[in-house]
């Protein structure tokens, strides 16, 4: 935009320097007045000083419109509209970004609770233990276990390396409340 308007006032500026001397020039030197070329010459002459009369009045209602136009006049007011535009996204993405990261949080707190209270180690920390082979796979019945297998059994504070040396299975109306 800049560009395009130092153009522009160096374009009138030319048409400018060139009106001048058409306008003093009330005879031309080189044809005389009574030769034959004369009124044509002459009639060139008022039409193209009638054309540069005209660009020159439109180039400067074209300057009169953009020397009104606000971003002209005030050019820091657009700037500092925005900057306040800006500002004010900002404060508000911030805001969001901070409120979905509290609800995430809390969402994360809620999900580690839930789990928490499922994991095989909390569960030991009521007196459970876990049984694994020598493998780490954990044994979940008796019927799985061999007499003089090794067992691992995990407690809440640590691991007993056993050896079974006999099972008893549940059957009839024994309960494992009856142990």
């Amino acid at each position: 935009m800049k560009n395009k308007f130092i153009s522009f006032l160096l374009a009138s500026a030319m048409v400018v320097s060139m009106v001048v001397p058409v306008q003093a020039a009330d005879t031309f030197k080189d044809v005389p007045r009574t030769h034959w070329a004369y009124s044509a010459v002459e009639e060139m002459a008022d039409r193209l000083t009638r054309d540069v009369q005209a660009i020159l009045t439109a180039s400067r209602r074209r300057l009169d419109f953009l020397k009104e136009r606000p971003v002209l006049k005030r050019p820091l007011e657009r700037i500092q509209r925005t900057q306040m535009y800006l500002e004010e996204k900002e404060r508000l993405l911030l805001r969001e970004t901070l409120r979905k990261l509290e609800k995430n949080n809390m969402r994360l707190a809620a999900a580690g609770a839930r789990l928490e209270a499922v994991s095989p180690f909390s569960v030991m920390q009521r007196g459970y233990a876990m049984a694994m082979d020598e493998k780490g796979s954990p044994v979940t019945s008796v019927l799985s276990a061999k007499e003089g297998q090794a067992l691992q059994v995990r407690m809440k504070d640590g691991i007993l390396e056993t050896t079974v040396t006999g099972k008893k299975v549940f059957g009839g109306g024994e309960k494992e409340t009856d142990i």
